[in-house]
């Protein structure tokens, strides 16, 4: 029987091993848009936790979109997954219910989980596809810089964080003020490395027991630790891939640490990667709002 667990795990470790984590920047590349969150191509459905890291993945090693499609819905559209193409395992969580005895004796039904593996593959890989599935091959006119700056500024604004720039060259978020504390903008490289920070940072604000009420490690080196500061990574990359911005995300005075709590516990990383969604699912409901009372005063 798969273990997916470990499978999954093993092929992001050998990712992280050979530094090409698939969050660094998943979304550049000279096929497609530039900032591009996985989707099915048929249903339109966003990818989510692990499955955005496993297509990232195989799209940066094959050069092509995140527009993701099994061999049979290919076929079912009309195309078919060239020959001696290579697919990327996803996985879909499932559930069912069992009777089990409990400790007093009695007969209870329990939910259980289980995981299915599918193998999907870009668009790119496949010929004959109707042109609704296969999507834009190129992005659309960009939106200039100081505008996605403005709405990303506005939309930090909306989630209520308290984001200080006080002084001081060091990013973090504190759990017992409740507050994000950054350097000025101008003392980073780009805006884009500076909103790519103030998502890292955001992502843990949003683990706060008012909010997702994540459990935060306590000290560096133990595997909660590790974990809350890959759902920050991650997270921060999901949030960034929908907002365009492209920023350095890596911080790599954690991948050792990352490594050993990966190789200890084969189930850190789906739980991290599912946190990470949650926490930017979390945030980009903010944009929304924000998005909508930008359009009410500007009419």
């Amino acid at each position: 029987m798969r273990d997916l667990h470990q499978e999954i795990t093993n092929k992001i470790v050998e990712e992280i091993e050979r530094g090409a984590l698939p969050w660094l920047k998943p979304w550049t590349g000279a096929s497609g848009p530039a900032h591009s969150v996985p989707v099915n191509a048929t249903s339109g459905k966003r990818y989510s936790g692990v499955n955005v890291l496993m297509a990232w993945a195989h799209c940066a090693a094959t050069g092509t979109r995140a527009r993701m499609i099994t061999y049979k819905q290919a076929a079912d559209a009309g195309g078919h997954v060239r020959k001696g193409e290579h697919g990327a395992t996803v996985i879909k969580v499932g559930t069912y219910t069992k009777s089990v005895t409990n400790p007093v004796g009695d007969t209870v039904e329990e939910d259980r989980t289980f995981l299915k593996a599918f193998t999907v593959f870009s668009v790119d890989q496949c010929d004959g596809l109707p042109a609704d599935i296969m999507g834009e091959a190129v992005k659309s006119a960009a939106v200039q810089e100081h505008e996605r700056n403005e709405r990303v500024d506005a939309f930090a604004a909306a989630t209520g964080a308290t984001i200080l720039h006080n002084g001081g060259d060091r990013a973090y978020y504190s759990v017992s003020l409740d507050h994000i504390q950054l350097p000025e903008k101008a003392q980073f490289a780009s805006a884009n490395q500076y909103y790519a920070t103030l998502c890292h940072e955001m992502v843990h604000w949003s683990g706060h027991a008012s909010r997702l009420a994540r459990t935060f490690g306590k000290r560096f080196g133990d595997n909660a630790y590790a974990a809350e500061e890959l759902v920050a990574e991650m997270g921060a990359a999901f949030a960034c891939a929908e907002l365009g911005i492209v920023g350095e995300l890596r911080h790599a005075g954690y991948i050792d640490n990352w490594l050993r709590a990966l190789k200890s516990d084969k189930r850190i990383l789906m739980a991290s990667a599912s946190a990470a969604s949650k926490a930017a699912d979390y945030l980009l409901a903010f944009r929304a709002g924000a998005e909508s009372r930008a359009a009410s005063l500007a009419a």
